[in-house]
């Protein structure tokens, strides 16, 4: 399947997750023979060679099976390939199963897949092991190497492109392409223009009033960087509004620029060790980006993705901020004024455990995830998780299909998660995701929190160190819509800390064992045996107040409130205990 079959959205820049490859275990030998028959693949890719390629496995393997990967990896020749090997496993006695991820470029134009191979060892140990069984795990389509085309230059004409609410108008100026083999699909625009963006509702307009001062941002821009799906190109830009001529090195040294800079920004893929180069997808159809630089605003960033419940988003990049996010008349009238998140979901997660360690100083937080999820959607092959984009994810690995391929959108909290397989309805699957990263705590917003340590400050007492992780932080791999599950949370910090966090503390910290002289670390585990709707936690140095009985009326059973606090606020806490209940 193409990316775009994958990833139903339009404003967003990706990078491929990947996983290094497994290693040994400390003194056992990594096996020769299996580098030397990747290596061996590898050759046989960059040199287009299908018999090389069909040497490598064993005989008896059935024809449909092998004929796939040969072909798809050696037919026509790759202008530029790559094979790396990201997992390995024991399988019965003598038998290994790898886990490869290739990419072949053909012409700008590549495809990334992953493919599961069960390999043994021939007669000689100088020679590389056979493949026994072959299968391909998942295939990205559809990527493009974009370059701006130097050799051509237009001359503008009275263009006007528009949008749901937004109309760009250049009268005259220069335009430079970026073309894939369906047409063109990125346009560099430059010259002086004008735009005009209109939303017609009431609460957006507030909102554009609020940015620029009037209901309707009208300004001049000086270039424009366009990405457009590329059947779309002739509609979008009119017959004779653009006239090739001699390439100007002033003009293409300014368009260069500007695609330079807006390119990464919106349908980029990065590849990580596969390839170095800057590959992108296309957008789909109906979809539209609109990078504008403005003398008095900076860029702003027109997108309409139509696979959004609100599709058209103005954002301005200089100070990171959405002025407006609402749905357009086209998405109204399909779906109605009124939605639910509910709609959208994909499935539900109906349980966490989550075990993550904590360098507090560092921020630093390494994590291991295991949620179990249970589809709703009538069939899908992708899943969206929310993780904090600072944190890098490790791998993806799932009990019943292996390990995963994950796309990590970039600069956005979102992780794309591909399956082998489409997913029906009605599935329990499990998935394991391993991460880590730096990630800063979150502010205390309460007022009284600030009063607090504004008094503190005053008399100099220092504070204790305090680091807040909840659902603005995504600091563990979730659902994108908000809802309610079980969960265990198991977290270890350095030995001068303690930790509160969602659920019930089920014993006493663990301190863990050290060699000599190296740091101490704490255990502790909390179970959420009802539904919560998101997992907090707070590191810091507590001490146990005595426990507070509660009762909230005549017929119910009393409750016991236990207080953690800072060793300074101790007193305070115990004095709680001092009142009486509540009734």
């Amino acid at each position: 399947m193409g990316l775009s079959q994958i990833v139903a959205c339009g404003f967003v820049a990706l990078s491929l997750g990947t996983a290094a490859a497994a290693q040994p275990a400390p003194g056992q030998a990594r096996p020769g023979g299996i580098d030397r028959l990747v290596s061996a693949i590898e050759r046989a890719v960059a040199a287009g060679d299908p018999d090389a390629l069909r040497a490598l496995a064993r005989p008896d393997v059935p024809p449909a099976i092998l004929n796939e990967f040969v072909q798809s990896l050696t037919t026509p020749k790759a202008t530029h390939s790559a094979v790396k090997e990201r997992d390995r496993a024991a399988l019965e006695p003598g038998r290994v199963r790898l886990l490869l991820e290739t990419l072949t470029d053909r012409d700008a134009e590549g495809r990334v897949t992953t493919w599961r191979l069960d390999v043994e060892p021939t007669g000689s140990a100088a020679d590389p092991w056979t493949i026994v069984h072959v299968e391909r795990l998942s295939m990205i389509s559809g990527l493009y190497r974009l370059a701006l085309d130097a050799t051509t230059e237009y001359d503008v004409n009275n263009l006007v492109i528009s949008g749901p609410d937004l109309t760009l108008s250049l009268p005259s100026g220069q335009a430079f392409l970026s073309k894939t083999r369906d047409g063109p699909t990125a346009v560099v625009l430059l010259g002086r223009g004008r735009l005009e963006f209109s939303p017609k509702a009431d609460a957006e307009r507030g909102q554009v009033r609020i940015f620029s001062g009037a209901e309707a941002l009208k300004t001049d821009f000086g270039a424009v960087f366009l990405r457009v799906p590329p059947h779309e190109f002739d509609a979008r830009i009119a017959s004779g509004a653009l006239t090739p001529r001699p390439v100007d090195a002033a003009h293409l040294r300014r368009a260069s620029q500007v695609f330079d800079t807006y390119l990464p920004k919106s349908f980029q893929l990065g590849l990580d060790d596969l390839s170095a180069a800057r590959w992108s997808l296309t957008p789909s159809a109906n979809d539209l980006v609109a990078e504008i630089v403005t003398a008095r605003y900076g860029a702003l960033t027109y997108a309409r993705a139509n696979s959004e419940p609100e599709d058209i988003s103005f954002f301005h990049r200089r100070s990171h901020r959405n002025i407006a996010v609402y749905p357009s008349d086209e998405k109204l009238a399909t779906r109605g004024r009124f939605f639910s998140e509910d709609e959208r979901r994909d499935y539900d997660v109906t349980h966490y455990e989550i075990e993550t360690s904590f360098v507090p100083e560092r921020l630093w937080i390494d994590g291991t995830a295991r949620l179990s999820i249970h589809t709703r959607s009538s069939y899908f092959s992708t899943l969206t998780l929310r993780l904090a984009d600072s944190l890098v994810v490790r791998s993806v690995t799932s009990p019943q299909f292996g390990r995963l391929l994950h796309l990590r959108v970039v600069g956005q909290n979102n992780v794309l998660v591909g399956f082998p397989a489409t997913v029906v309805s009605e599935t329990d699957l499990e998935l394991v995701i391993t991460y880590g990263g730096r990630l800063a705590p979150q502010g205390f917003d309460r007022e009284a929190v600030t009063v607090e340590q504004d008094r503190v400050q005053e008399e100099s007492i220092p504070l204790e160190p305090q680091f807040l992780y909840s659902n603005r932080s995504y600091w563990y791999p979730q659902s994108p819509v908000t809802d309610y599950a079980t969960a265990k949370l198991t977290i270890t910090v350095p030995g001068e800390f303690d930790v509160v966090a969602s659920g019930t503390l089920q014993a006493a910290a663990t301190v863990l064992p050290s060699a000599s002289g190296a740091r101490g670390r704490k255990r502790f585990v909390f179970e959420a045996a009802q539904p919560t709707r998101y997992l907090a936690c707070l590191v810091s140095r507590f001490h146990s107040a005595p426990p507070i009985p509660l009762k909230l009326r005549d017929d119910t059973e009393p409750l016991t409130l236990s207080v953690m606090a800072n060793p300074r606020q101790l007193s305070k806490a115990r004095s709680l205990g001092e009142k009486p209940p509540i009734s």
